[in-house]
C-alpha cells in the first residue's frame, strides 16, 4: 500500500507514513519509515491516540497528522504546516525520531504570528490543526 504522507529532509532522507499491517478503526496503528541519504532505515510504529502533540517527535507528529487527514478531521493542506516551522530545514536522520518538541507550543506561536501579519488563510489553517489537537486530545 501506497503511503499517506511523505516529506523530505535536509540531509537528503525522507519519512514515509503508511498504514501499518492490521491496521483498522479500533487499531490505527501507523508505520513511519525514516531513510538515510545512505540507504539506512529506522521503522516505527506508531498509535497515534498515544500522540502528545505537546511532547512528540516529529515523526510522531507525521503519524498523528497522517491519521487526522485520513480520518477527514483535517485537511491535507494544513497537516503539511505542522511542525514545518519548528525544523527550518534542519531535521536530519537521527533528529526525525529522537528529538520532542512541543507541537502545540508552536501552532499557537505561528497562529498569533499569522494574525498579527494579518495571513488570514495562514491564520485559518494553523486554527484548524488547534482544533484538531483539541478535539482528538478531548480538550475542546
Amino acid at each position: 500500500m501506497g503511503g499517506l504522507c511523505s516529506r523530505g529532509l535536509a540531509d537528503g532522507g525522507c519519512v514515509t507514513v503508511y498504514k501499518a499491517e492490521g491496521y483498522s478503526a479500533e487499531n490505527p496503528i501507523m508505520r513511519v519509515v525514516t531513510r538515510a541519504a545512505d540507504g539506512q532505515e529506522h521503522e516505527q510504529l506508531i498509535d497515534p491516540a498515544k500522540v502528545d502533540p505537546a511532547s512528540a517527535t516529529r515523526t510522531e507528529i507525521d503519524a498523528l497528522a497522517a491519521y487526522l487527514v485520513d480520518e477527514k478531521k483535517l485537511d491535507s493542506i494544513s497537516a503539511l504546516r505542522i511542525g514545518a516551522e519548528a525544523e527550518k530545514g534542519t531535521e536530519s536522520f537521527s533528529t526525525a525520531f529522537a528529538e520532542k518538541k512541543n507541537f502545540y507550543a508552536i501552532a499557537e506561536e505561528m497562529i498569533k504570528m499569522q494574525y498579527e501579519c494579518h495571513n488570514l488563510a495562514g491564520y485559518a489553517s494553523y486554527q484548524k490543526i488547534l482544533s484538531a489537537f483539541d478535539a482528538f486530545m478531548d480538550k475542546g
